[in-house]
C-alpha cells in the first residue's frame, strides 16, 4: 500500500481546471468525428440500397467511392476538412 501512496501527486485546482477543459475539448472532437464517420456509414447504406437496381459494374463504381470516403474519416493521419 505505501507504494501506491508515493505516486499520487496533487494537483492545484488551476491544472485540475485546465485537465477537465482540454479532455472536453478531446471530448468535442472526437464526439465530432463519430458523428462523420456514422454519417458516412449511413450513406453507404443509403447508396447501397439506391444502387441495387443499377448493373454491376456502375453499382461497384458508385459503391467504391462512398466506402473511399468512410475510408477518409476512419483514417486518423487523413486531413479532415469540413
Amino acid at each position: 500500500m505505501a507504494l501506491k501512496s508515493t505516486f499520487i501527486v496533487a494537483l492545484s485546482s488551476e491544472q485540475l481546471q485546465r485537465d477537465i477543459s482540454r479532455f472536453h475539448t478531446e471530448n468535442k472532437d472526437l464526439r465530432c468525428q463519430v458523428d462523420a464517420i456514422r454519417e458516412a456509414i449511413n450513406n453507404v447504406d443509403v447508396m447501397y440500397n439506391a444502387t441495387k437496381t443499377e448493373p454491376f459494374v456502375k453499382r461497384y463504381a458508385i459503391l467504391k467511392e462512398v466506402i473511399k470516403d468512410v475510408q477518409k474519416f476512419a483514417d486518423p493521419n487523413a486531413v479532415q476538412t469540413g
